[in-house]
């Protein structure tokens, strides 16, 4: 008597970043002082002289555009975001852009201050003494793609 074993595979389909865009999310963002001494502080400079860095943390953020600068900014070189994202500032009827310190699928730095602008193309105001948030939006401004981060502007 012959026995006969048949196989039966499955295949399962596994999505690579290449293929999925993770859903970006934002689990810290730590306020930076632009003033000694250095280090976190509980909220945002009014635009002044220099700008606060603003580390923000979490995953699925995708990797910037340009791996190199594409210009500075107070001391800082600027990158691009990731293609078809952009981070953003919302609240108080405000929508701001900030330059782009660093972006990586993890990791985002912005520069909170006076090189800041709205989507009008003016420059940007954050109000004293306000909250806002930050967020990951598509380039084309069309969406939210990510959950928000809210932080304060100082009194």
């Amino acid at each position: 008597m012959r026995r006969t074993v048949r196989a039966v595979f499955i295949v399962l389909g596994i999505a690579t970043t290449s293929q999925a865009h993770a859903q970006p999310v934002i689990e810290s963002l730590e306020i930076l002082s632009p003033w000694f001494p250095f280090g976190p502080v509980t909220c945002a400079s009014p635009p002044g002289v220099r700008s606060n860095l603003v580390v923000i943390r979490g995953r699925g953020f995708g990797n910037s555009a340009s791996p190199t600068s594409t210009g500075t900014a107070e001391g800082y070189y600027i990158f691009d975001p990731a293609p078809g994202r952009n981070i953003a500032i919302g609240g108080n009827g405000q929508h701001i852009h900030c330059p782009i310190a660093l972006w990586t699928d993890y990791h985002i730095n912005v520069l909170l201050g006076r090189t800041c602008v709205a989507i009008s193309r003016t420059p940007a105001t954050l109000q004293i003494g306000r909250s806002y948030y930050f967020g990951i939006e598509r380039s084309n401004h069309a969406r939210w793609l990510s959950n928000f981060k809210a932080f304060r502007t100082c009194p």
